[in-house]
């Protein structure tokens, strides 16, 4: 995940049926679980806030 955000594009190619789409959807996946974390961490640190 180091080179998000970045100028650069990545290549996935291969023979069918080889993994290219279950590839793109663990990348996916992963990268909503960023945003979900991210999210909620936001949404703990504005309890912290009202609590105070």
């Amino acid at each position: 995940m180091s080179y998000k955000d970045k100028d650069l594009i990545k290549v996935v190619s291969g023979l069918r049926r080889s993994g290219k789409s279950t590839l793109f959807e663990l990348y996916r996946w992963k990268q909503s679980r960023i945003i979900i974390q991210n999210i909620c961490s936001q949404q703990m640190d504005l309890r912290k806030i009202e609590a105070e």
